[in-house]
């Protein structure tokens, strides 16, 4: 006899331990795989490196030459008779200690993340003492980790050595850390005085919104339901806010299409370019023939078919400029996304529909992404889509047919971006606990629904995988990966 009390702890466990060992893969590759720029921190040295200006603007060009000496002197008041100095770098080095070369080792040319250990005691002398590491990385700030043993006073790498970029004057190094302020930051609005300045409106804000929440917790108490109240007043129900949400959004974008360039944009001119292969070649580019070239097709050949369409009856600058129209009806689709999705979660509930259509029309990076040329839009799209699919199946009995739309939306999402993957696990696990859990499905029924729509998924997005796979001799190529030679 089925046991759901059972099912249920053994679905927790099993999402309990698929996090921790996601948790420990994630560990293991940060800490030994070469090709991840993670820099592991220990208590013998500090990771340094130069302070570079930040430069926001876009790259000309794919490589980056940055080589950085780091020099500390010390004094020794006798030559010890054996020393020896432990060096990590990212990720090429060359040291020198008082002029004699050290060369790296074998294993740590196949992996940086290696530490290598070197004998010195020959290259040292009584009296001052350099040591000059030079690193290079070319897509990057290099970086040094370095300490010495059998030392009278034993060196590391921390702030008082000196560092040199590209032949200018030395100054003090200064640590890898991920919290890391740079000097330039601190000369603009310090976030107090900024709090302080912005102080009245935000104490406007917020007698606002306890007008609007205590009205509201009044409302609820009256004799009338709110929903009732909602209803009579018809600016506070679900469809009104869509309506009006939709009218904003549509104008805020008239007003600022033409005022922002189709260029601009996270990756926008990779995204562009991407669109100008199809529409010049009729093909796909390989991911090594461009900055996006990597992405998935979907999005692109949808805005290559409407580039095509505009442009007949009109000119190129302004077929560009309606690419954006595409990411702006993914945006206004991820607000209806929210009002179907509310219907489902909040069914008594007309007032929690329109504050979730609310809430949803005016979220930030929705807006920004729906402005400009990117597959962003497209891809949070499709994703909103297959959590209302969820939503649905959580909903309502199992059946064939949503198991099939649901391979169809994952399908399309994955031929859209590749980081689909991270929201698929989580959606299969929900839906085998609901199978188990509540409709008391057997294994081989839950079987048979994820075979269908893996079957679905693959058929229609498997196709570009399988292409890296012939090309790369990979299935998911980024970028950044050396196969492409694109850095």
């Amino acid at each position: 006899m089925f046991d759901r009390s059972k099912a249920q702890v053994g679905v927790v466990i099993f999402i309990f331990i698929a996090v921790l060992a996601s948790i420990f893969y994630l560990f293991l590759i940060a800490r030994y795989q070469r090709d991840i720029p993670f820099l592991r921190t220990s208590a013998e040295a500090n990771w340094i490196l130069y302070y570079l200006h930040p430069d926001t603007k876009p790259r000309s060009n794919d490589f980056i030459n940055i080589t950085t000496d780091f020099i500390k002197d010390f004094n020794l008041p006798s030559v010890p008779p054996k020393a020896e100095l432990n060096i990590r770098a990212f990720k090429k080095y060359h040291l020198w200690i008082n002029g004699d070369e050290f060369l790296p080792s074998p294993a740590f040319q196949v992996s940086w993340k290696k530490m290598d250990t070197l004998d010195i005691s020959q290259s040292l002398v009584k009296g001052r003492n350099t040591i000059r590491v030079q690193v290079t990385y070319d897509y990057g700030p290099p970086a040094l980790w370095l300490y010495t043993r059998g030392l009278q006073e034993n060196i590391r790498t921390d702030t008082t050595w000196k560092t040199s970029i590209l032949g200018s004057p030395y100054f003090a190094a200064g640590l890898a850390r991920d919290c890391f302020v740079h000097p330039t930051a601190l000369d603009g609005p310090r976030p107090f005085r900024s709090f302080a300045g912005k102080f009245p409106m935000l104490v406007l804000f917020f007698c606002i919104s306890c007008v609007v929440f205590y009205s509201y917790c009044y409302l609820q108490k009256s004799a009338e339901p709110v929903e009732h109240l909602a209803a009579r007043f018809f600016v506070f129900t679900p469809g009104f806010i869509l309506v009006v949400s939709t009218i904003i959004w549509a104008v805020a974008f008239i007003n600022n299409a033409s005022q922002i360039s189709v260029d601009l944009g996270f990756d926008a001119p990779g995204h562009l370019k991407y669109i100008q292969y199809i529409f010049a070649h009729h093909t796909l580019p390989l991911a090594n023939q461009g900055w996006q070239a990597y992405q998935p097709p979907l999005f692109y050949a949808i805005s290559t078919v409407f580039f095509s369409f505009v442009r007949l009856i009109s000119c190129d600058e302004t077929a560009n400029m309606t690419l954006k129209i595409i990411p702006f009806l993914c945006g206004v689709g991820q607000i209806f996304i929210t009002y179907f999705s509310s219907r489902y979660v909040f069914p008594d509930s007309t007032s929690k529909q329109a504050l979730s259509v609310a809430f949803a029309a005016l979220i930030p990076m929705n807006i920004y992404i729906s402005h400009y040329v990117s597959n962003e839009s497209l891809c949070a799209f499709l994703i909103g889509v297959l959590i209302l699919v969820t939503i649905m199946m959580l909903s309502k009995e199992s059946s064939t047919k949503l198991f099939c739309i649901l391979g169809v939306v994952a399908g399309l999402a994955l031929l859209t971006k590749f980081t689909t993957l991270v929201v698929l696990p989580v959606i299969a696990l929900i839906l085998i606990y609901k199978l188990i859990s509540e409709e008391r499905r057997s294994l081989a029924n839950v079987a048979d629904y994820f075979v269908l729509t893996t079957v679905i998924t693959v058929s229609l997005a498997g196709w570009f995988y399988f292409r890296n796979w012939i090309n790369f001799g990979i299935i998911f190529v980024g970028n950044w990966h050396p196969v492409t030679g694109i850095h």
